[in-house]
Parts: C-alpha cells; sequence; structure tokens
C-alpha cells in the first residue's frame, strides 16, 4: 500500500499531483502502479470542498474539535450516491476525544453556531476608513510605491521613510478640495451599519487632528518589528488585518539558494507566529513527507537580485539591546517591557530573578525575549519511525501588568474595562529561561543573522562564537475585556499564588468565555481567555480577560463592557433564571454526572491544557461573586430554590467524596459546627478532615468556629484538623491519605 500526505505544509507543485494520483488520474509518462496512491493522510486541507467520488472510506487519528469539523471530514467519503461508506475515528487518552467516545451523538448531531457580522463596531470601521484614506492620499500624492514596494496592508512605504511623507499625507488630511471624497469613503462604508459616534464631523476631525499622531507613536514604538508601514499599523491595530499572513512564519528544511522562485514552493513549512513559538522554536520536531526535521535556529531569508540572503532571524538582532519580560513563577504576572539589557544574557545561565513587584517574592525572571522572523532545520531529515517529540512549550495567553487598561467602571461587584493592548506568548523552553543562540555556519558557510543552539549530531549546521540565552516572543495587539471582583466575603478569595486561585480564575474567565459566546451568538473559538495577576493595596490579586481571538479585535469585547450587556452576560450565572448556563449546569443530567468540568460545560478541544484545572462549580461561585458581594459562598447554601451544585459532591452514601475518603480510611461523615468533617482514627493519633470551600482561607468565621469545635469533641493529645478541599480530594486523593 503506498501513503502519502496532503497538507497545507506540503510543497506546493506536488499538491495537485498526489490528489490528482489518489484518484487514479495520470498523465504524460506516469505510472500507475509507481506514483498512484492508496491512503492520503491529510489534515484540514481536506475536510470542505474537495470531492473525491470514489472515496469510501475515511479515518481519523483524533476526534475533531467541533461536531462541523466530523461532518466535514466523514463527508468526504461516500459521496456521489455511493451505497456505502466508512467512517473509523481513533480516540486518544485525553479528556476531549475521552468526552465524545462516551457520546457520539454529541459529535454527529450538536449544533452549529450561527455566523456574526458585527455592524456597529467604531474601532473596526475606522480601520477600513484609515486604509482607504491613507491609499486615495498616497496615490494624489504619487508617493504609492516609493522607496517602499508594495505591501498587501496598502502601499505606504517604508517606516523609515514615514518622515518624509508625513508633512504632505497632513496637508492632503487639511485640504479641503479633498473633503468630498472623504465624505464619499464615509457615506459608502457606512451603508447598512448602525455607528454611534462616527458622524462626518466626528470622523473628519479624527483624520484630521488624531491620525497623524498616532501613526507617529507607531512609527517611533520599536517594540513593533515590521518594516514597511502598512504592515506596521495593521500589527498595531491602526489598519485592518483583513487576515493577511503577515504573521505567518517559514520553517525552511532546506536552505534555498536561488531566487528565481520566491517565496520557496519546497523545502519549507509555515505557521502563524503563535504556533510556530512552540512547533519550530528549537529542537522541536516537525513531521513532513515521512521525514522527521528538527529545527535548530532561527534566520530572516530574502531574495537579493538572483540570490538568496540573510537577514537577523530576531528582532532586535542577537547582540543588540532589548527591553527584557518580567515572568514571575509564583503569582504569574508578566511584565512587559520590564528593563532594558544593554547586552544580552549570556548563554547555558539562567537568568537573574528579581524581587517581584506583584507579590514581592524573589521569582521574577527577567527574560531576553525576541521575536523570530524565520527559522530552518538542522537540514538532517531523518526517517519517520511513528513517533517524534515535539511539544508545545508557549506559555499560555498573557496580559501584561502595565498594558494600558482604559476607562474603568463599576458594574455590579466588579471593576471592568475593555480596551486594544497586546496579548503576549512565550517560549522559554520549558521554564529555562530561552534558548542557547550562537552564530550559525550552513555547510560549513557563515549565514549573517542565522542563529543556532549547537549540536553535536549537526555537521550541516554549526555554531561559533558567544552563546546567548534568548526566549522566543509574540505580541498580537486585539480587543481585551478585564473583570476584577471589587469586594470578597470576610475568608473568602481567589489567590493568584495558588493552585486553587488559579483554577478559579481560569474557571471563571473560560466561563466568560462561554457565556459571551452565548449572549452574542457566536462559537467560543472566537474568543480566548486567561487571567493575570495585579499587586492592589499591599496585596496579589487576580483579574480575568477575555480577548477577541481575531487580530486587531472583532468589536465582541468592546460591546460586552456596556453596563447593561455585562449585566445580561452575568445573568447567565443565575440558576433561578431559565436556561441560564448556569440552570443548565447545575440541573440534571450535567449537575449529578459532572465532577469537575467537562465539555459539555467548560472545556473544549481549545483548552486541553487547562483541563485539570477547571471547574464549573468554581466558576459559578466566582460569577456569583460578581453577581454581588453578599453571595453565600459556601457547599451547602441554597441559591433560591436551587440547592447548592457542591452538595452533591459529599451529601449521600454514594457522593464521590466520601466514597474516595472512606477508601482512605476516614469514617463516615460527622458535624463541626456548620461544617461536615471525616476522622481517621490510627492508634493514639487522630487526624480530623474538616470539608471547606475552595475559596475559603483561614480566617473565615465559620472554618474558625468549627476548628474550636473539633479541638473541643477530640481526647487525645496527638490529633490533627486539617482543611479538606473538594477541588482537591477529586483530583489528588493520595494528598489525604
Amino acid at each position: 500500500m503506498n501513503a502519502a500526505e496532503l497538507t497545507g505544509q506540503t510543497d506546493r507543485d506536488q499538491r495537485t499531483k498526489r490528489q490528482r494520483w489518489f484518484q487514479d488520474i495520470f498523465i504524460n509518462n506516469e505510472i500507475s502502479r509507481v506514483q498512484g496512491i492508496d491512503l492520503l493522510s491529510v489534515t484540514t486541507t481536506m475536510e470542505a470542498g474537495v470531492d473525491i467520488g470514489a472515496l469510501l472510506a475515511v479515518m481519523m487519528a483524533n476526534m475533531p474539535p467541533r461536531r462541523f469539523n466530523y461532518q466535514q471530514r466523514v463527508g468526504r467519503a461516500g459521496r456521489r450516491s455511493a451505497g456505502v461508506a466508512l467512517a473509523v475515528t481513533f480516540c486518544r487518552g485525553r479528556s476531549h476525544d475521552d468526552f465524545y467516545f462516551q457520546r457520539p451523538e454529541s459529535i454527529t448531531g450538536d449544533p452549529p453556531p450561527p455566523p456574526y457580522v458585527d455592524m456597529t463596531s467604531v474601532p473596526i470601521f475606522r480601520r477600513v476608513l484609515i486604509k482607504e484614506v491613507l491609499r486615495q492620499a498616497f496615490s494624489d500624492l504619487g508617493m504609492s510605491a516609493v522607496n517602499g514596494g508594495d505591501n498587501v496592508h496598502g502601499e505606504f512605504g517604508s517606516v523609515i521613510d514615514w518622515n518624509n511623507y508625513k508633512p504632505h499625507i497632513q496637508d492632503w488630511l487639511h485640504d479641503s478640495k479633498n473633503e468630498p471624497a472623504i465624505i464619499t469613503i464615509l457615506d459608502s462604508l457606512r451603508v447598512q451599519t448602525a455607528l454611534p459616534n462616527a458622524s462626518n464631523a466626528q470622523m473628519l476631525n479624527f483624520l484630521r487632528d488624531d491620525l497623524i499622531p498616532e501613526i507617529q507613536t507607531v512609527v517611533e514604538d520599536d517594540t513593533y518589528t515590521q518594516d514597511k508601514l502598512s504592515e506596521r499599523l495593521a500589527n498595531a491595530g491602526l489598519l485592518p488585518m483583513f487576515g493577511f499572513p503577515t504573521r505567518v512564519r517559514s520553517l525552511y528544511t532546506r536552505f534555498p539558494t536561488r531566487a528565481n522562485q520566491w517565496p520557496p514552493t519546497e523545502g519549507v513549512v509555515d505557521r502563524n507566529l503563535d504556533i510556530a513559538l512552540s512547533q519550530f522554536a528549537p529542537r522541536s520536531q516537525t513531521v513532513k513527507d515521512k521525514a522527521v526535521h528538527t529545527a535548530c535556529g532561527v534566520v530572516e531569508l530574502y531574495p537579493q537580485g538572483k540570490n538568496i540572503e540573510s537577514k537577523p532571524g530576531l528582532v532586535p538582532a542577537l547582540t543588540e539591546e532589548n527591553k527584557s519580560l518580567g515572568l514571575c513563577g509564583n503569582c504569574q504576572a508578566v511584565i512587559y517591557p520590564y528593563k532594558l539589557l544593554k547586552k544580552p544574557h549570556p548563554g547555558y545561565q539562567e537568568p537573574p530573578k528579581d524581587i517581584c513587584p506583584v507579590c514581592g517574592v524573589d521569582a521574577l525572571r527577567c527574560l531576553d525575549t525576541r521575536e523570530p522572523k524565520g527559522f530552518f532545520t538542522n537540514l538532517q531529515p531523518e526517517d519517520f519511525d511513528g513517533q517524534f517529540e515535539w511539544q508545545p512549550n508557549a506559555t499560555r495567553p498573557s496580559l501584561s501588568v502595565n498594558a494600558e487598561v482604559g476607562n474603568i467602571q463599576r458594574i455590579l461587584n466588579a471593576s471592568v474595562s475593555a480596551f486594544n493592548d497586546h496579548i503576549i506568548s512565550v517560549n522559554d523552553n520549558g521554564g529555562n529561561g530561552g534558548f542557547d543562540f550562537q552564530n550559525a555556519s550552513i555547510y560549513g558557510k557563515p549565514k549573517p543573522g542565522a542563529y543556532a543552539v549547537h549540536s553535536d549530531k549537526n555537521s550541516s549546521v554549526t555554531t561559533s562564537g558567544s552563546a546567548y540565552r534568548v526566549a522566543l516572543l509574540s505580541r498580537r495587539k486585539t480587543d481585551i475585556l478585564l473583570v476584577n471582583i471589587e469586594e470578597w466575603p470576610t475568608g473568602v478569595f481567589a489567590d493568584p499564588t495558588t493552585v486553587i486561585g488559579r483554577a478559579a480564575w481560569y474557571s471563571f474567565a473560560f466561563w466568560l468565555r462561554v457565556a459571551a459566546a452565548t449572549q452574542l451568538d457566536v462559537d467560543a473559538m472566537e474568543l480566548q481567555a486567561g487571567f493575570r495577576s495585579l499587586e492592589q493595596n499591599g496585596s496579589v490579586i487576580g483579574q480575568a480577560f477575555l480577548c477577541d481571538h481575531l487580530e486587531n479585535g472583532a468589536g465582541y469585547c468592546r460591546f460586552l463592557e456596556k453596563p447593561k450587556e455585562f449585566k445580561k452576560l452575568m445573568n447567565l450565572a443565575n440558576p433561578n433564571i431559565l436556561n441560564s448556563i448556569a440552570s443548565k449546569w447545575i440541573n440534571q443530567p450535567h449537575g449529578n454526572a459532572c465532577d469537575t468540568s467537562c465539555n459539555l460545560c467548560l472545556r473544549d478541544y481549545q483548552n486541553l491544557a487547562y483541563h485539570g484545572l477547571l471547574d464549573w462549580r468554581l466558576a459559578l461561585d466566582m460569577a456569583q461573586l460578581v453577581l454581588s458581594a453578599s453571595s453565600a459562598i459556601d457547599l451547602n447554601s441554597p441559591n433560591g430554590n436551587i440547592p447548592n451544585p457542591w452538595s452533591e459532591l459529599y451529601q449521600g452514601m454514594n457522593a464521590p467524596i466520601l466514597a474516595t475518603l472512606q477508601r482512605l480510611g476516614y469514617g463516615l461523615p460527622t458535624q463541626f459546627g456548620t461544617l461536615t468533617g471525616y476522622v481517621h482514627q490510627n492508634q493514639n493519633r487522630q487526624t480530623i478532615l474538616i470539608l471547606r470551600h475552595p475559596l475559603w482561607q483561614d480566617n473565615h468565621p465559620e472554618w474558625i468556629a468549627s476548628v474550636a469545635i473539633a479541638k473541643a469533641q477530640t481526647p487525645y493529645h496527638d490529633y490533627e484538623v486539617k482543611p479538606a478541599n473538594p477541588f482537591l480530594i477529586l483530583r489528588r486523593p493520595g494528598d489525604y491519605a
């Protein structure tokens, strides 16, 4: 059986050939027994729009993310009225696959999310307006391609030439003769929109008074790495991104030498920067055409006449000064930019640690982070034997402590703000502070700007000179919604320096994501979620955030910032409201069947890395605190007529917490005041576990009272009273053995 792959990384001239050979179509001198393909291994490139009439069988190597992915993939087989088709899905040993393995009706019959178009977003309107106004201004002034060449974002020249263009563009905007053209643009863009604060007068004032200073700010900001003005403005959110692949990074599996075909159609794989940050990082592996390619370095290649030249693969270049990033291992705080590094960190050494300004612990690593422009492998592919060692190492999407937060509103028991800033991802080589880059030579010839990590196995790629430890950075500007709980009940707090606190903030953030998708009637994958740590009044607090998945933002987060919409969003956490998210999660069959989280509540394919932390009960309790600071946060108080969802975990003989503790040798439940306890007796020593809410601290009044009662009742001199956390009992029962 002859097998071949057909994916987005397949060389361009091979794609149509392989699809044709798979369909038994041969031309010229092709030989069917030689070129014919019996088994085609594909990715989402074959998910839709491909009709192979004779195809009768499809096998999926893992469970697809959503129902529509599954149906698109199985739909490749049995077309053209074929009488039979076979679809086999291999479920891997992970939570996402396991969920749908148990519920095949969900992956085949769940309703698809309807499409959504935001016609009320002024920022989106303004980006398109700026794009067209600048296009006309540059064109009228005859500067459309001067010293800049073209670019998919607009022919506005290079960043270094902006100061030459600026006075001419400013004069064009203020010239009354051009006002009718601008009004025509405004009228065209307003068709079928409802745009507040976007009148002709307001937009004209913006273009004449604010646009040039905003462009100047972006031009002078050296944290942007783009050389073309239009591309830099798009990454800064002033121009629309339009889905153009300007954040795509290439991995060269062979070094191109001639510029007659550029970009190269062979020996290259490309990914979006956020994915490339992990998949193309040094020592990561990529499988292509039955071979394993091991990445080893970074470089930027470009055509120069008939030749291919190289530039620094990191921005700033390896030996230049750089603004570092602070990353705290205790409270997870991210500070960017942190401090100026006059020279990069030396290689083979851990980066220095500072006192974290958020939590005050000596745990803030000062990382030298730089954006990669392109990647290359060790140029020695190995046969694929069914296994490879790539694993994602990039950090979660993060928000810097010093992000420029917009206007903060007090809504319910939360401070809420929507703004446009950078979401940051970093690959620091698994917590080691980065990769040890040196100057690289390819086949013995030095390549200026190519940096690689040393490997004894490499003969094609060698390194020389000083080594510097550098982490890989990605920054994506988009709309962000930030939510902070203002007032906490006595003894209740989600401390981001603890596992439970981080679990609560992540659970709440992903609840916001689910609720926002429900309210906006969009796919949850249009949004990302996370939390950041911050210092406030001498304490470390957490803040949940949502961000639009689309670069520059789609307007979702700014829409949810409106007080009326945010209240409507949070009401989805009220179980007493019919068909709210909370009522669906608490009621049967979900409430009794889901101990922690599942794909019917907080989990999905995109947040696989967080599944172990997510808990729908924690999420709803955090949401209840946002609704009201007086919410009862405990394990037994009902919410109106709705029983407390935590009670199902420990009340009743079949409750999972009771069953777990009995297997560990604890006795039947015993009341200690308002709380339930479990006693483990071993000779003359007694251990008393008292069950309390995961967010309770040691200063909670009911906890203090229950501990006092337990101490008064014990007859033993040698005893221990310990808090029992239902979150940990279900995940780490061995901690209570």
